[in-house]
């Protein structure tokens, strides 16, 4: 929910109670090169911001306004899984865009340990064998180390990454006091931890190649690549093929087991194993069932005989296969069984495999990590259950509470698209019917009539259209009133990708509806979807992108502002019809926010850490930057103005490229000067949506590129 949408009904005050305190559940660019005012914002707390945070049941700094997640668990990719050797029940998962969540009993319970990284796609970790406290993390930023058993990360090399968003299965290997660590372009690389300085040594030879597995065994290090495997001696890579078809070499997993065996998985002929008598490999038996394609292996270490094979992600249906004699026959496994107290998604049993792996101090317990779940099995393999609490993995768009259902939110989110919650977010389910599968941008529900409401979507793969979808029983059925992008060709901007952005329905006529695109412009309707036109019509730069980029002006319907990159913001004062600039001394920006309270002021977001202010409707402007350093990488994104005192703003960051964004910062004074909001081991990740509610203990509900969602809430 968005400040901009408080006004339009009186429910607002009474629904936003039920809310809380509930579980709810690039583009670098550069400055302008003009004049620009800047003020510093002191990193003391004003007395105005003293006064609105003791309103509000907060302490005086809002330093003490701490954030913690709050969303609904699961959601997302699981990339990874490590478990700590020597430690009953401590282990780590890895996320593509959320980073390192960390259990201390076994995966029943999950939270974040995410302190200190500045890239969230793990493509692998491991806990070091010879050092219980050290956790090494791989990641397209870098290669992470952690000395104290993932409290806190530190960056030690750039230079050492994995940028493939589709990771091998094991990427990390040990022996003595060498860490091995492989990449997907720039080949293998020895990492020496033991000494206070890091010593790095490039082992050259598979460069431009992705390295799917690295293991060391029996005193070689092997790789295993999509051109087939490599055993590393006498200094170089050489290829170790042996036994392998000549025309079956994509090598997606290799494994040292604990009884002494060196396994291979290649794509397509299945599942390998090292014969020590005459360095040749040797096919074990091929699952019978579809798909043909496979990915991932773990071996019991209490049984040889035991072995976990997972299909391809590629392929479909998404299998797990269990042998238990050795690989000479297989069974698929169908027992996974969704935690009734999960959210409901459109994942409902296995999804596609990234990794498996066994406890080595509870070895009939093993972890299985999906692009969607992460799954527990306490006997070996034959039944699994889904873990999810504190699994916060997901991207959150955009929350609305309905004004007249009581209880009822809507949470719009990447991949699970709508879902919705009856309990005030104790429970959700995902809400599609009618509806593509794929993202779900924005949702507005009308003013006049709340059983009516609008639905931005992007579907997965899709393109060709702006999907728009419309419900006239509160989202419990949708109607698709989609319409066809133009066919004028996108300009070659990084930062353009035309897709759907923003959503405005008319507080007045809701049948009136604007969509913000980010290479289109603005469209309009004026019969609910019926009919679309092109209304963008003075808008120089149409690439409208950012938290509510796209405003109707409170009490005047008529007048609409939109956030561009490229050109600022533009205003137009008859429905759309017309715009003009009206920021042009700073072409950059992303979120808008409307003070309800007082339309002439706007706030908008801008890169470097900027924010924009304007006291009469924007005909002049005044930047303000958020403290801390100033970075090239990191803008200031989503902004909301607290409906019950203007006074209090809060604006959320964004990193450029994934990278890691600078927290959420608090205003007291309307905007002028801020503070930095606690986060805890809270990673950085970039900020979606945020807005203040009316309860005084969790004032800010924040919608995250990753983590979930989150609330602001006073200790």
């Amino acid at each position: 929910m968005h400040p901009s949408h408080l006004h339009r009904s009186v429910a607002w005050l009474s629904i936003l109670l039920l809310v809380f305190p509930l579980g709810l559940h690039a583009e670098g660019f550069q400055r302008n090169g003009l004049e620009m005012t800047t003020l510093t914002a002191s990193l003391s707390a004003p007395a105005n911001l003293r006064q609105a945070n003791e309103e509000s049941g907060c302490p005086s700094s809002s330093q003490q306004l701490h954030l913690t997640p709050a969303g609904y668990g699961g959601g997302g990719r699981f990339t990874s899984i490590a478990y700590e050797p020597t430690s009953l029940g401590n282990v780590f998962v890895g996320s593509d865009v959320a980073g390192v969540f960390r259990s201390h009993d076994g995966g029943d319970n999950f939270q974040f340990a995410g302190l200190g990284l500045e890239g969230f796609a793990v493509a692998d970790l491991a806990s070091n064998p010879m050092n219980s406290q050290q956790v090494i993390l791989l990641t397209d930023d870098g290669l992470y180390v952690s000395e104290d058993h993932g409290e806190s990360w530190q960056k030690r090399t750039g230079r050492i990454r994995y940028n493939a968003r589709v990771a091998g299965s094991h990427l990390i290997t040990f022996a003595k006091d060498n860490t091995w660590v492989a990449t997907d372009q720039d080949g293998v690389f020895r990492v020496s931890l033991a000494v206070p300085h890091l010593e790095i040594e490039h082992l050259a030879g598979l460069e431009l190649t992705q390295v799917t597995s690295l293991v060391y065994h029996e005193g070689f290090l092997y790789a295993g690549t999509m051109q087939g495997a490599y055993r590393f001696s006498n200094g170089q890579w050489t290829p170790f093929n042996q036994g392998l078809p000549a025309d079956h070499l994509q090598v997606v997993d290799m494994i040292s087991d604990a009884h002494n065996r060196l396994h291979l998985v290649e794509k397509t002929s299945g599942l390998h194993v090292l014969d020590q008598s005459d360095s040749r490999w040797k096919a074990l038996g091929r699952p019978l069932q579809e798909p043909n394609t496979f990915k991932a292996l773990a071996v019991s270490p209490r049984s040889p005989d035991v072995l976990l094979l997972a299909s391809h992600p590629e392929s479909w249906p998404h299998r797990l296969y269990k042998s238990n004699n050795g690989g000479v026959s297989w069974k698929s496994v169908e027992s996974f069984e969704l935690d009734p107290e999960s959210a409901r998604n459109w994942a409902a049993s296995l999804n596609s495999v990234e990794e498996i792996a066994f406890d080595p101090v509870q070895p009939g317990r093993v972890l299985l990590t999906d692009w969607w779940n992460v799954w527990q099995s306490d006997d070996e393999g034959e039944n699994w259950v889904q873990l999810h609490r504190g699994l916060q993995n997901t991207v959150i768009n955009d929350v609305k509470v309905h004004p007249s259902l009581t209880g009822t939110l809507f949470l719009c989110a990447a991949d699970n698209g709508l879902m919705v919650s009856r309990d005030g977010g104790r429970t959700w389910a995902r809400q599609m019917t009618g509806v593509l599968d794929g993202h779900a941008q924005e949702i507005e529900i009308a003013s006049s009539n709340p059983s009516k409401m609008y639905l931005l979507a992007q579907p997965w793969g899709r393109k060709d259209r702006v999907f728009v979808y419309k419900s006239l029983d509160a989202g419990a059925t949708w109607k698709d009133v989609s319409f066809a992008v133009p066919s004028s060709i996108l300009p070659p901007l990084g930062y353009v990708d035309g897709l759907p952005t923003n959503l405005e329905v008319d507080p007045v006529s809701d049948e009136t509806v604007y969509v913000g695109t980010n290479g289109y412009g603005v469209f309009k309707t004026s019969d609910g979807g019926k009919t679309w036109r092109h209304s963008s019509a003075g808008i120089t730069t149409p690439y409208i992108k950012g938290p509510q980029a796209l405003l109707i002006r409170p009490g005047d319907p008529r007048t609409l502002y939109a956030s561009t990159q490229g050109g600022g913001v533009f205003r137009s004062t008859d429905g759309a019809e017309t715009w003009k600039s009206i920021s042009s001394d700073f072409p950059f920006t992303f979120g808008l926010a409307i003070d309800v309270n007082n339309p002439n002021r706007i706030l908008a977001a801008r890169p470097e850490k900027r924010v924009l202010i304007s006291e009469d409707g924007g005909s002049e402007w005044r930047e303000v930057l958020l403290p801390g350093v100033s970075s090239l990488h990191i803008a200031s994104h989503a902004i909301s103005i607290s409906p019950s005192d203007p006074k209090r703003v809060a604006i959320g960051t964004l990193g450029y490229d994934f990278k890691e964004a600078d927290g959420i910062f608090i205003s007291g004074d309307g905007g002028y000067t801020y503070e930095p909001v606690a986060s805890e081991a809270l990673p950085k990740v970039s900020v979606n949506t945020l807005t203040w509610t009316f309860n005084p203990e969790h004032p800010l509900l924040i919608g995250f590129n990753g983590t979930g969602l989150s609330r602001g809430h006073c200790p």
